[in-house]
């Protein structure tokens, strides 16, 4: 499992990946560590981290309400990343 962060113009992008994709074939760890760093990192700044959108690959999720109940931004599928996205202002 590998974290990464890096900076597209004023967004700050940090994704989550396996060395072996099959290890997670439900997504259920990628979705889990999405939602935890969310919390983590607004916990750090001491307010909620608004994110201006959250990439998944594969197809939608199931329960495509609960990921915008929980992240409250907009969810693209079919991403060649797991990410989340948020200006850099936070950094």
């Amino acid at each position: 499992l590998r974290f990464h962060l890096h900076r597209r113009h004023d967004e700050a992008v940090i994704s989550v990946t396996f060395n072996n994709p099959d290890t997670d074939w439900d997504h259920t760890t990628t979705d889990s560590c999405l939602v935890l760093l969310h919390r983590f990192f607004s916990w750090l700044i001491g307010q909620r981290l608004e994110l201006s959108q959250v990439s998944i690959s594969g197809d939608a999720p199931i329960m495509k309400e609960e990921y915008q109940r929980l992240f409250r931004t907009r969810i693209l599928v079919d991403q060649p990343i797991n990410a989340l996205h948020f200006k850099t202002r936070y950094l």
